[in-house]
Order: C-alpha cells, then sequence, then structure tokens
C-alpha cells in the first residue's frame, strides 16, 4: 500500500487530477460497498482492481519524471 500523501503528485488540481480523484474514490467506493454486502468475491476483486490500477498510475507517474 502506498499512502497518497507519501505521493508527490505532478498534477495541477486541474480537470486531469480531478479525473484521477473521482477515479481513485471510484474504486474505493466499489471495494467499500462489496465489504458492506459481506461479498468476499466482489470485495477481493475490487481490492484486486484497484491495486492493479494504483501500480500502473504510479508506473506512469515515475516514467514521467526525468
Amino acid at each position: 500500500a502506498i499512502p497518497r500523501g507519501r505521493l508527490q503528485s505532478t498534477l495541477p488540481a486541474d480537470d486531469k487530477r480531478l479525473v484521477y480523484l473521482r477515479r481513485v474514490h471510484q474504486e474505493h467506493e466499489s471495494i467499500f460497498n462489496a465489504i458492506a454486502a459481506q461479498d468476499v468475491e466482489a470485495a477481493r476483486a475490487a481490492m484486486r482492481t484497484h491495486l492493479a490500477n494504483s501500480r500502473e498510475r504510479r508506473r506512469r507517474v515515475q516514467n514521467s519524471l526525468p
């Protein structure tokens, strides 16, 4: 897990940043909803999706650094 506070975002508070934040929020909401519904498989799938997406987002940020 990578706490968001430890990541230095290179994105300004613009439309791209808002899209990013909405996407992450939707992923977190999917995880929460599956847990609230006590749906183990859905929670597992939502968490895997979130981790894979987070890894990809982190990779893109690292590759954009000089």
